[in-house]
């Protein structure tokens, strides 16, 4: 009985993400970020995974494949890091407008969601080796319109002549 239940926790945790044959995660490599969607607005890459978690049915979020988070992201109030997988901001899943690019390489999903944040964003995310998702808040800066093209000048209205009473 002792022996399953010791079974049971392994492959769970194995699973889970939390033992990799008995190891730590792996180290991140200069190749994980060939394939992967770059972030202007957050400084870091992903990789669009599928992610299931008990209880849930399975959805799509961005793994963190950067082998370090830039010293300018925002995500690193949060303390981010490889492997951490980001779910949604203000509660739209970043999985939204998903679209495949195609690279020399392979190719990569695009991510377009984690470009249309400003502001103070919530910031959904589960944690590599965790099965709950946590949520903060960042600040992704402000961004102005584009300037409105000038408008053409507006020709004077002639004035209405009276009608004549017949």
């Amino acid at each position: 009985m002792l022996r399953k239940a010791a079974i049971l926790v392994t492959s769970l945790a194995l699973l889970m993400g939390w033992l990799v044959a008995g190891k730590a995660p792996a180290e991140p490599t200069p190749s994980d970020t060939i394939n992967a969607y770059y972030s202007p607005n957050l400084r870091v890459d992903f990789r669009l995974d599928a992610v299931q978690i008990p209880d849930y049915p399975p959805f799509y979020g961005g793994r963190i494949v950067s082998l370090n988070l830039d010293d300018t992201s925002p995500l690193k109030v949060l303390k981010l890091k490889y492997l951490d997988v980001v779910t949604c901001l203000d509660d739209i899943p970043i999985a939204t407008g998903a679209s495949r690019v195609s690279t020399p390489t392979g190719g990569y999903w695009a991510l377009p969601e984690m470009e249309k944040h400003v502001g103070w964003t919530k910031v959904r995310y589960i944690r590599h080796g965790s099965i709950t998702s946590s949520e903060g808040w960042v600040y992704l800066g402000e961004k102005s319109a584009p300037p409105m093209p000038p408008m053409p000048p507006i020709p004077p209205v002639s004035p209405i002549p009276p009608s004549s009473p017949n």
